[in-house]
């Protein structure tokens, strides 16, 4: 599934030239740029991993899993291997 992104001029200019002088796609710069703002900020990425999978649900529904993902001690989210984030 395909979703359109609104920049302004001056950050689609950046972008593309930043595409150019590494001759890769705008796609693949945002996804990296993504994956490493996620690491950056210390989003898990088996925190990430749920919510991406997760059915819809409710408001209430939604916090009671917030809370139970966010209970979860740090000691069991140490990074035994690394998941590629598909964004």
């Amino acid at each position: 599934m395909r979703r359109a992104l609104l920049l302004n001029d001056g950050t689609w200019e950046v972008l593309q030239e930043v595409s150019k002088f590494q001759q890769r796609d705008v796609e693949e710069i945002l996804k990296e740029a993504i994956r490493e703002y996620l690491r950056k900020q210390g989003y898990s990425n088996l925190y990430i991993n749920l919510m991406l999978e997760a059915t819809f649900c409710d408001d209430a529904e939604n916090e009671e899993l917030t809370l139970l993902i966010d209970s979860i001690p740090s000691e069991e989210l140490q990074i035994e291997k690394e998941i590629e984030v598909e964004t």
